[in-house]
Formats: C-alpha cells, structure tokens, sequence
C-alpha cells in the first residue's frame, strides 16, 4: 500500500472520522485491501490523511466494532473480514428510487397492462404458450380421449 491521494473535505458536513471509515471500509469491500494487508501506523494514517492522530483512532475504532479490522500492539492494525456478512449488515439499495432517477419509466404500468390485458378473452396471450381456444378441435378432442387407453396414445413428440 503506497501513498493515500485522498484526503478528507474539511468543509464537509460529514465528520472527518467518518469520511475517513467510510473510505477504509469501500477499500476492503472493494477488494483493494485483502484480508491480512497490514494498515499504516496511526501516525502514518494521520499524515496522510491531513487530519489529528485522534481522529485516525475513532475510524478505527468504527472499523473494529464493524469487524474489519484488528489492531494488535506491537503488531499493528491488519484487515481480518471483508465477506458477505458485513455487506449484508448495510441497507439494501433502493432500487425504485434508482429507477426513478433514471431515464427510463419504471415496467410497473407496462406490467400492470399486460396483466389486464390477460384477462381480456380475444386477446391471445403468447406469454404463457398455450393455444387460441378456436384452434383446437373440442371434438376431435373428445372423440381422440375416449378411444381405447390400451393403444400407445402419445400426445408429446415422438421419438427421432
């Protein structure tokens, strides 16, 4: 691990301990820091990120409740989790909103016209593959059922 580019925006509303916790934790749940990566001393970590070696200690400490990482004296502080179980404890996104934001109109109408459309009985409903009522034969249907069940009656595709 080199030089850290990012720094903290000091005008932010957001505190500085954060911005920093929410930048170490996308680092590891991006994969760019593996599990057993060794993290710069507190020291290190408060120079690089412009910021006081207290503020370095409430990320951390945020980071550690979280289970990413385990700092050990002597040791130092190394990267212990990055799997599903952290990402499962955020909220999922909002998908809706997402849609919304986006260009494109959310399906639910187009899904909600097709669904009344399917009731409608002259509407044939390719969706679910059966065929128009007038096409079959009731009939020869009927009289195709009620022949001897004894002969071999395949009603599937026959063999190649």
């Amino acid at each position: 691990m080199g030089n850290i580019e990012w720094k903290p925006k000091k005008s932010s509303s957001l505190p500085l301990h954060l911005q920093i916790y929410n930048y170490i934790k996308r680092k590891i749940l991006n994969g760019e820091w593996s599990i057993g990566m060794k993290l710069p001393s507190q020291r290190n970590l408060a120079k690089q990120f412009d910021v006081n070696r207290s503020t370095i200690i409430m990320a951390l400490e945020e980071l550690s409740a979280d289970g990413l990482i385990e700092s050990k004296v002597g040791s130092g502080t190394t990267v212990i989790n990055n799997t599903w179980g952290v990402l499962a404890s955020s909220p999922p996104p909002n998908w809706i909103d997402y849609v919304r934001s986006g260009i494109h109109k959310p399906n639910n109408n187009s899904v909600q016209k097709i669904n009344e459309a399917e009731t409608n009985p002259h509407i044939i409903r390719l969706g679910t593959g059966e065929l128009s009522p007038e096409l079959l034969s009731c009939n020869q249907l009927t009289k195709l059922l009620q022949m001897d069940m004894r002969s071999n009656l395949s009603l599937g595709y026959e063999g190649p």
